[in-house]
């Protein structure tokens, strides 16, 4: 019996579907390309008033939020991290843990927001810091004084987000954290976030040591417009699709599985990533025509989290 053909690597693989040789940018390799890495880098600096909000680049948690470590094989649960858009889309920041041992669990009752937790008397150097550092926001919202400055460099910013595991929490407990963009070249310090308040009947809960918003560095601009393709494009993009739908079998061959709700799964998607990271470098962009990096993908795996001196809180 002939054996099962295997999907191609790399280069071969993306030329077979339709990703042109000239239309990505060729990775340089050894200490050339470390050299292009750590100039495409950004390096964000950090200083804060509690340590424990010293904050690490997100990480999938599994067993956890992200769910339970089974395999992608038939009769298994599915899962968050069994999709790999997911996978990377919820790394692609920074994760900030709630940093108190006191539990507060945020409910709405008759219209008002109702703060269930006992955070004892203010700590001996709290400064200016407010205590609880918990309070309302109106009706609908609420904040926590968070204290944590993020300097990035010039043309970036950051964005306040939910955290990703509110996107797999079956109990509705998980905060959601208001979007925010701040500008901190300038702006030295995250005073506070925002988060939305539970609807009636709903708890969140804020513990310690699970995360309670993520962090993105993003452009400081959104600098894009939107336009209708023209007609080739179209067509190559069309062209582009059939040719993966018509090699699925392929693609997926020894990947492809159903899950213990009946659904089907398989790796096509993950098949074409590997090769375009292995094509690209992980840092350029794949689309035709392309003649530098996509500032996006510098965001996604390009920057570093470093600590400034502790902020003073005489």
């Amino acid at each position: 019996m002939p054996k099962k053909r295997r999907p191609e690597a790399g280069t071969e693989l993306l030329v077979r579907y339709g990703f042109s040789r000239l239309g990505c940018q060729h990775s340089r390799g050894g200490r050339a390309a470390a050299a292009d890495r750590t100039r495409a880098m950004q390096q964000v600096k950090y200083r804060l008033v509690n340590p424990g909000l010293a904050p690490p680049r997100t990480k999938l948690e599994m067993p956890g939020w992200a769910g339970q470590p089974e395999p992608r094989t038939d009769g298994s649960q599915e899962y968050a991290w069994h999709c790999a858009p997911f996978t990377e889309g919820v790394q692609y920041g920074i994760e900030v843990f709630y940093p108190h041992d006191n539990e507060l669990r945020v409910s709405s009752k008759n219209g008002a927001l109702v703060f269930d937790g006992d955070f004892g008397p203010p700590p001996d150097d709290g400064g200016d810091r407010m205590w609880p550092p918990f309070r309302s926001f109106g009706q609908d919202y609420y904040t926590y004084q968070l204290l944590l400055d993020l300097k990035v460099g010039k043309d970036w910013a950051i964005r306040t987000e939910p955290h990703p595991r509110f996107y797999t929490d079956p109990t509705d407990s998980v905060p959601i954290t208001v979007p925010a963009l701040l500008r901190t070249e300038w702006w030295p310090m995250i005073s506070f976030v925002v988060f939305k308040s539970p609807g009636e009947g709903h708890t969140h809960i804020f513990r310690a040591g699970e995360p309670m918003l993520q962090i993105l560095i993003l452009p400081l601009i959104a600098d894009f417009n939107l336009a209708a393709m023209d007609e080739e494009e179209a067509a190559e993009r069309e062209m582009r699709g059939r040719r993966i739908h018509g090699s699925r079998p392929m693609l997926a061959a020894d990947t492809t599985w159903t899950s213990r709700s009946d659904t089907v799964f398989d790796g096509t998607y993950r098949h074409l990533l590997r090769a375009a990271k292995a094509q690209s470098g992980n840092n350029e962009c794949l689309r035709v025509g392309a003649k530098r990096p996509c500032p996006v993908t510098f965001v996604t795996a390009g920057f570093g989290v470093q600590a400034m001196e502790k902020l003073s809180t005489s």
